[in-house]
């Protein structure tokens, strides 16, 4: 059961929710995307905040070789059309261009659902502790989870 799930930049921020989601995603629990305005969001946040820029562009590569088929490219066009929230527009236009299922975002806000419908795509919290739709998922989710977690590539 290898969904296509697209992650917002604030998912991949924080390294234990990184390895969380890249672990499970490793397990065949789902197949991640994202695009280079996420992964370039993510690296000069995490750079802005302190972290080092070596093992940042470490991280960020790592994720892109590792997962190399989770790359979303050619939605440029997209973005001007998007109805949510505009900062997020190449967000959405990356999950759609992508052919996500679902989109994974601590912004739900950002992603009303009229913005989200005429894609059949559903925007979720990391958690996906309050959709009904993705109720096989979370158990798949569950389960994965007891065994733990160890990405660090």
């Amino acid at each position: 059961m290898r969904f296509p799930a697209f992650f917002d930049t604030n998912v991949l921020y924080g390294a234990l929710l990184n390895d969380f989601v890249l672990e499970l995603a490793d397990r065949g629990l789902y197949r991640p995307l994202w695009s280079k305005d996420v992964l370039f969001e993510l690296a000069k946040n995490l750079v802005k905040n302190g972290e080092d820029p070596l093992l940042v562009e470490k991280r960020v590569g790592t994720m892109e070789r590792y997962f190399a088929d989770a790359m979303v490219s050619g939605y440029d066009d997209l973005v001007p059309t998007m109805a949510n929230d505009e900062k997020d527009r190449h967000v959405l236009a990356a999950a759609v261009r992508g052919g996500a299922e679902v989109l994974v975002t601590f912004n739900t806000k950002d992603f009303p659902p009229a913005s989200v419908e005429p894609f059949d795509l559903e925007i979720v919290h990391p958690c996906w502790t309050s959709s009904t739709s993705t109720a096989r998922r979370r158990s798949a989710l569950l389960s994965n989870s007891s065994r733990g977690t160890t990405l660090r590539r």
